[in-house]
């Protein structure tokens, strides 16, 4: 009995001693600190119904709509001299990174995950694609972090240009050092959809987007509530905000701009340009 104990043992993953380690700590936590979790809960939820869905939803379904459509083709048209000349990306690869520059973050991972299915890229190119397609929207830098959190339209849209042009420059170099000016897959059918098809699956796929956004805020914002109070003080409330723009950028922003210290505007574009864990998770569970 023994030995078929240690012959199971043996077996067990670390991946899953990780996971029954957390698991055993997060269950009674939740039960008898369920206080600071409900509240971490109900700030999730205010805060993607007041800043996230506000911002988001809309530009979310329009970036879906004209790749679904076909009308980034026509973007990609005007934009192909940067993308050839300067980021040396081939002109299909262009529209994923211009619609990942206006519907944010997850916006540029879905996209490139229909072009594999449908065969349009390799899968090997959409990972280098998501090393520069990956940015925030500009209605959330702008409107939710510069208007709403710092008070400051134009600070706002400074941190979003400066965005871009981070992704621009990352793009130039991933671009040449892997060679992403040609596609795999050569071949010019057609990946657009009639008008209302269209419009009907970008409204379900950012629905659907935005769910699983809120539900990463809601769980982010619960585990930074039940952190702090179970560190009862000990730990400074700065490295509490930190911890938290770690793991879930909106929750980050919010708690970083009540410093209101030049610090503050610097970690925010640092958070702005990590995106969290929430939105790196995310991007995992697009393409796989």
């Amino acid at each position: 009995m023994l030995t078929s104990i240690k012959q199971s043992l043996k077996n067990i993953k670390v991946e899953s001693i990780i996971s029954c380690t957390i698991c055993c700590i997060m269950i009674p936590c939740l039960i008898f600190f369920s206080v600071p979790v409900s509240s971490g809960v109900a700030e999730g939820i205010n805060i993607c119904v007041k800043s996230v869905f506000p911002s988001l939803f809309c530009f979310m379904i329009i970036s879906s709509f004209c790749t679904l459509s076909g009308a980034d083709k026509i973007i990609c048209t005007i934009i192909y001299p940067i993308t050839k000349y300067v980021m040396r990306i081939d002109k299909k690869y262009g529209g994923i990174f211009i619609m990942s520059l206006i519907g944010g973050y997850p916006v540029g991972a879905s996209i490139t995950s229909v072009m594999v299915s449908e065969k349009h890229i390799s899968p090997d190119a959409a990972s280098k694609l998501s090393l520069f397609c990956f940015c925030a929207a500009p209605s959330f830098v702008i409107t939710t972090v510069g208007r709403d959190m710092l008070n400051n339209h134009q600070l706002g849209l400074m941190l979003y240009i400066s965005q871009v042009i981070a992704s621009i420059v990352l793009g130039c170099l991933v671009s040449r050092i892997y060679k992403l000016n040609t596609t795999i897959h050569k071949h010019n059918k057609s990946h657009s959809i009639p008008l209302d098809k269209a419009f009907v699956t970008s409204v379900n796929q950012s629905v659907y987007a935005m769910l699983n956004m809120c539900g990463y805020i809601i769980f982010s914002k619960a585990i930074v509530e039940l952190f702090n109070y179970v560190s009862n003080g000990h730990i400074s409330p700065k490295f509490v905000d930190l911890f938290s723009g770690i793991l879930e950028v909106t929750t980050g922003c919010i708690s970083i701009s009540q410093w209101k210290t030049y610090w503050s505007i610097i970690l925010i574009c640092c958070f702005l340009s990590f995106g969290g864990l929430s939105v790196i998770f995310q991007i995992s569970g697009i393409f796989n």
